[in-house]
């Protein structure tokens, strides 16, 4: 499912490309991410693997728009006794294809661009996990019922620079959900993201 939506997206985005971008982009990166359940359940911060496709577009002297689609996993993990190696030790993470439009300002400094930019982010659930390292306890089972489409936002700043046919960029970003992850408490995550594209203008 995930590497079907995957390609769908990517099919869309290099057909649209050829009517309105000016650079079409590959990001990946690190995300840190935990959970804002009551007590102390997953608010550890979890860390994994994140990439995005795009393209940049619309480009002006101080704008430009920027649309993403890509894979994001959420969620957190929890020890029992954190001083303790041999403590109880769950992750609990949902996997999600994310999708976002942003408007982005930035600033020319000597032929790099500094930006910042907001998006709003739209999320399509593909997989809600939990898993324990406790032997007595079953591995991988849901134990919360997740929404399947998630509303949030995504504030960011970032850096680039452009060669002749090529864009290098740095970013960092931050990813916060509106509306809740589950559908059985008032679960959320808060998600940071660091990562590395490449692009190539047309």
């Amino acid at each position: 499912m995930k590497k079907l939506v995957c390609l769908i997206g990517l099919i869309c985005l290099f057909c649209s490309e050829r009517v309105f971008s000016q650079v079409i982009k590959i990001e990946n990166g690190v995300s840190f991410s935990k959970m804002n359940l009551p007590g102390d359940a997953f608010h550890d911060n979890l860390s994994m693997y994140s990439m995005n496709i795009g393209c940049d577009y619309l480009e002006k002297e101080w704008c430009f728009l920027s649309s993403e689609i890509g894979y994001v996993r959420k969620g957190g993990k929890y020890f029992n006794d954190p001083s303790d190696v041999r403590a109880s030790h769950f992750e609990n993470t949902l996997d999600y294809i994310t999708m976002n439009t942003s408007f982005n300002v930035k600033y020319n400094l000597k032929g790099v661009n500094l930006y910042a930019g907001i998006a709003p982010t739209l999320d399509f659930l593909v997989k809600n996990r939990f898993k324990s390292y406790t032997p007595e306890m079953s591995q991988n089972e849901e134990i919360f019922p997740a929404h399947k489409v998630v509303l949030g936002f995504k504030p960011s700043i970032g850096i680039f620079y452009d060669t002749d046919k090529i864009r290098l960029n740095i970013e960092t970003s931050y990813m916060k959900n509106i509306t809740k992850l589950s559908r059985s408490n008032s679960m959320k995550a808060n998600t940071f993201l660091l990562s590395f594209g490449i692009g190539y203008k047309l």
